[in-house]
């Protein structure tokens, strides 16, 4: 809800471009070193980077459209199918979207550490890796596929992890292990 006494410039607009425009910024940015570290850019260049980004995007997308124009001998269905599976990948956040998440949270939140450390005895990376081992337990508990390989890949950590810890003696088995072992 907007009041009339708020100024225009403060209102929040919606754009369906924003969150794959950034995306793109972020990998422009993070392939090349940063030279001009603490330089905010002026609203005007901004905008046109915005700009700049979103006629990139809409290009490469007509062109993956025009790359596939159906020929007669090919179904229409399938052609619309596999165009659709594009436009949604092309739309959505890639792989390393991960990894630009955290590189910003470790820019944003790195400095605090040491006032963490020394009032909370932990570190902005201990939440962070918290945060995900949420999001891995949760995910792991659905059960989809998806949710099986966490749970399959949380498992294998926690193996490797007990597995270094304590290692197994022959002579903890209550029963007569040698009948399971291979000779």
């Amino acid at each position: 809800m907007i009041y009339e006494d708020e100024r225009e410039g403060d209102k929040v607009i919606e754009d369906e471009h924003i969150e794959v425009l950034l995306e793109y910024a972020m990998s422009i940015c993070l392939a090349h070193p940063n030279l001009n570290k603490g330089v905010i850019p002026k609203q005007e260049e901004a905008n046109l980077i915005y700009e700049q980004l979103l006629k990139l995007k809409t290009n490469f997308v007509f062109l993956e459209i025009s790359k596939n124009i159906p020929d007669k001998t090919e179904d229409e269905p399938d052609s619309w199918m596999r165009n659709s599976v594009m436009l949604d990948t092309m739309n959505v956040r890639g792989n390393g979207y991960h990894q630009h998440i955290e590189e910003l949270y470790k820019e944003v939140f790195g400095p605090f550490d040491d006032f963490l450390e020394q009032f909370y005895s932990f570190n902005s990376i201990d939440i962070y890796k918290t945060i995900f081992k949420l999001d891995d337990l949760i995910l792991s508990k659905i059960g989809t596929l998806f949710g099986s390989v966490k749970s399959h890949d949380r498992f294998m950590r926690w193996n490797e992890k007990i597995g270094k810890e304590n290692k197994i003696e022959s002579r903890s088995f209550p029963w007569p292990h040698k009948i399971f072992v291979k000779q």
